[in-house]
């Protein structure tokens, strides 16, 4: 199971709400210990009242927690002049 989320919007995921914000290119490292630049973004998690939870900048590759599940970031997309977005992959244990 994968979703996208449009930069600025918010999805339902189990009892949360997962929002994108503040997609910009960021060097990180990568699982593998490898410094990268590339587009990374915020990923703000709240509860079903709206109250944030926790704020996470992501990017490719990356797992993150929400709920009960792990996801992976497949991919950040920043569209010059347009509003970017996270996809995101249920992780099946």
């Amino acid at each position: 199971m994968s979703i996208s989320i449009t930069e600025t919007t918010m999805v339902d995921v189990g009892d949360l709400r997962v929002g994108v914000g503040g997609i910009r290119a960021t060097t990180y490292t990568t699982a593998a210990g490898v410094e990268h630049r590339g587009p990374t973004a915020i990923l703000t998690i709240a509860d079903a009242g709206g109250r944030e939870v926790f704020d996470e900048r992501v990017h490719p590759g990356q797992q993150v927690r929400i709920g009960e599940a792990t996801w992976v970031v497949e991919a950040v997309n920043n569209p010059q002049g347009a509003l970017g977005s996270v996809t995101l992959a249920k992780v099946t244990p």
